[in-house]
């Protein structure tokens, strides 16, 4: 009798998010059979972090933070990043970001990408 293959876990990272926004990603993230969260410590570098985890995807503030992860992808060529975008957040795209908890945004950027390596 011929066994049903598992689909693939997309192992994720999330690194150096802002507090309400890796709360956000985590609440998208959670409960999807196809991917396992895994969290950086803050006193871990980026390559201590990817070695450790072996990441498909990390998620990462876009700009300076996000660099060190790219440098950490050139030993680990698998990697693939997904930057999120932090800009000042006010109370409209504080309430706006409550209201869409199940936004599907971030985790179809990851599924994506984690794609171009199957």
């Amino acid at each position: 009798m011929a066994t049903a293959e598992r689909p693939r876990t997309i192992r994720v990272l999330l690194a150096n998010l802002r507090p309400i926004v890796h709360k956000l990603i985590l609440d998208a993230l959670v409960g999807k059979p196809d991917i396992e969260i895994v969290e950086a410590h803050s006193d871990v570098g980026a390559a201590a972090a990817v070695a450790e985890w072996c990441p498909d995807v990390v998620v990462v503030p876009a700009a300076d933070a996000a660099e060190p992860y790219y440098t950490a992808t050139r030993r680990y060529p698998a990697v693939r990043i997904v930057e999120i975008v932090q800009g000042p957040l006010d109370v409209y795209e504080v309430r706006l970001l409550a209201a869409n908890p199940g936004d599907t945004t971030v985790v179809d950027a990851i599924r994506a990408v984690a794609a171009r390596n199957r």
